[in-house]
């Protein structure tokens, strides 16, 4: 039998080939040669599992598990990369769209609505400067003869790029037709950041994405010579430019925002020559609306009084702004609460249902790896009821060898020792001492206390997420700790599932980043946290396209 690790392993070796530069990261642009090869992957992806595969007008690909209408629950992400990224921003949630729906079809699932993968065209907006302009064009907010009108840094305009890979520039624009399929929309990606790593949490939900935007300042000056003109004579627009940059992350320090000039382009762009021209751009973001534009006219005065003093012109003109997203907090909360029962569902020889908590877990092989803080447990006949926190275990020869790193645990009595990495626990009148790595935790009146490795997390109304490993599981460095024992998190980073949600419930689902880096080559993602992640998305999939009143688990009804 396939396991689950084995073919995300192997599907991501095949698509991890595309555009990759080594240790200068990914190349993948839109409507471009690269480009045409990640959608001829996409095509054969679906094709692969029976699944219709269709372009619409503005070039975003669906694959369609059931036929194509009003009420689909509709995954995915985009292909497309930034200059020198990482192979997961993106790809992660196409990849885990696809088996998801192999691991839905493994275990009998028959959705009761069409279920749709997407391949947004041009999220990261690296070749043309707008970012989401698959999802903007589908969703109305970007106009067509302004997308049409988009130039890289070659001068090509967008509509000719299109025109060269065989799709109509012409026809691109508002797609109701499309728009009215989707019920809703869950986006599955990599955690731009460190917040379920500090966690201790190999998934967690998004609850909002922070305003941004981009911002196009120019610096007109005059060229001339590096060797025989004199300092007093110059006009040159890099030194201004050099003041904004430092007035931008100032502004952004003193704020509580961010500010980034990532993209400058120098004109002549001589070595021994006087610019007569900088064009940058800047990326502002915080939690606030507020913060950002403040953020902004910080920075347009200091570019425009530094100018002012080296006889420079500027100009800032903005490219794109993408108002606060606050993901549809209905659905939001229930994904969350699907995704308590798989916490770390990352079993060695398939995927597990339910643990860290949930008393009954079905392992396929017999061997389950890590569970609720037990680095490898051997279990006889299959079945392990309660591992992760709860206090029964039901082992059929009598003995466990190996919990939590205890060399050896003899079940008698009812009483069970060296759950959790605690030498001897036991278990009386209803409390239990030492679950989880902790020295004695009290269980009483429906509060927990220590969930896999927690120092003290007690959680009433489910206003507290604590999942395996989290140290604190409060809300502190803008993490909100979740519902159902799942985090919910903010994030800064835009999204396609962002321009969505303005339009039909949208939620997106965060796999664990060990680093916090993305917008790299260094950008990663563990196997082990990527297989959750399939079963996470698997389990919300399941639960949206079949279980009456799925489609409906909304603010929208």
């Amino acid at each position: 039998m396939t396991t689950l690790r084995a073919s995300f392993e192997a599907v991501w070796a095949e698509l991890a080939a595309i555009g990759d530069g080594g240790p200068a990261g990914y190349h993948r642009f839109a409507w471009t040669a690269v480009d045409l090869e990640l959608r001829e992957w996409f095509a054969r992806q679906a094709a692969s599992r029976d699944m219709r595969c269709e372009r619409d007008r503005n070039g975003n690909l669906w694959a369609w598990w059931g036929e194509p209408g009003p009420g689909a629950v509709v995954t995915g992400s985009h292909l497309d990369s930034v200059p020198g990224g990482g192979a997961y921003d993106g790809p992660l949630g196409v990849v885990s769209a696809f088996l998801a729906v192999d691991e839905l079809r493994a275990r009998g699932v028959t959705p009761s609505r069409p279920i749709a993968v997407v391949n947004f065209a041009d999220e990261e907006g690296a070749r043309f400067g707008v970012a989401c302009v698959g999802s903007r064009l589908l969703t109305g907010v970007l106009a067509p003869g302004t997308a049409r009108a988009l130039r890289d840094g070659d001068g090509v305009t967008l509509a000719e790029a299109m025109r060269a890979a065989g799709a109509d520039p012409e026809a691109i624009g508002r797609d109701d037709e499309a728009l009215s399929r989707i019920e809703v929309f869950v986006e599955l990606h990599i955690e731009q950041g460190r917040g379920l790593v500090d966690l201790g949490a190999p998934v967690g939900v998004a609850a909002a994405i922070w305003p941004h935007g981009r911002w196009r300042c120019t610096f007109h000056g005059a060229a001339d010579h590096a060797g025989t003109t004199r300092l007093a004579d110059r006009r040159d627009p890099m030194l201004p430019f050099a003041t904004t940059v430092l007035a931008a992350r100032a502004a952004a320090e003193r704020l509580g925002g961010l500010a980034t000039f990532g993209k400058v382009l120098v004109t002549p762009n001589g070595t021994n020559a006087i610019p007569s021209r900088v064009d940058a751009w800047l990326d502002a973001r915080a939690p606030r609306e507020e913060t950002v534009r403040d953020i902004l006219s910080e920075v347009t005065r200091a570019a425009e009084h530094a100018s002012a003093e080296h006889g420079v012109r500027t100009e800032v003109v903005p490219e794109s702004y993408t108002p606060v997203v606050e993901f549809d907090t209905a659905l939001r909360d229930h994904i969350a609460k699907i995704l308590g029962g798989v916490p770390e569902a990352a079993a060695r020889n398939g995927l597990v249902g339910g643990l860290g908590g949930v008393p009954e877990v079905a392992v396929r092989d017999g061997l389950v790896g890590g569970l609720g803080g037990v680095p490898e447990v051997v279990v006889r006949d299959g079945l392990v009821g309660g591992l992760g926190g709860v206090p029964e275990v039901v082992v059929r020869d009598g003995s466990v060898g190996g919990l939590g790193g205890v060399p050896e645990v003899v079940v008698r009595d009812g009483s069970v020792g060296g759950l959790g990495g605690v030498p001897e626990v036991v278990v009386r009148d209803g409390s239990v001492g030492g679950l989880g790595g902790v020295p004695e935790v009290a269980v009483r009146d429906g509060s927990v206390g220590s969930l896999g490795g927690v120092p003290e997390a007690a959680v009433p109304d489910d206003s507290v997420g604590s999942l395996g490993g989290v140290r604190e599981a409060g809300v502190r460095e803008g993490l909100v700790g979740g519902v159902g024992g799942v985090p919910v998190l903010p994030t800064g980073a835009g999204h396609d599932a962002g321009i969505l949600s303005g339009y039909v419930p949208a939620a997106m689902v965060f796999v664990r980043n060990p680093t916090g880096t993305s917008h790299s080559p260094e950008e990663y993602a563990d196997v082990g946290d990527c297989v959750v992640g399939v079963a996470a998305l698997a389990a919300v999939l399941e639960d949206l396209a079949t279980m009456p009143g799925g489609s409906n688990r909304t603010s929208r009804e």
